[in-house]
């Protein structure tokens, strides 16, 4: 499936990330810390985009 979703996961700042990083329907970002109910919630938000 070419257009697998996928979310990254990072600790590094955003001043970090490449330049060409551009959340879309199909990847997103998540920062860390985030709780559990975060990860969860983001999940469940990025599937309802995708399907």
């Amino acid at each position: 499936m070419p257009e697998m979703p996928v979310i990254f996961i990072t600790g590094y700042s955003r001043g970090l990330l490449p330049q060409d990083f551009k959340p879309d329907a199909y990847r997103d970002l998540l920062m860390k810390p985030f709780s559990r109910n975060e990860l969860i919630s983001r999940v469940r938000e990025f599937l309802d985009r995708t399907e």
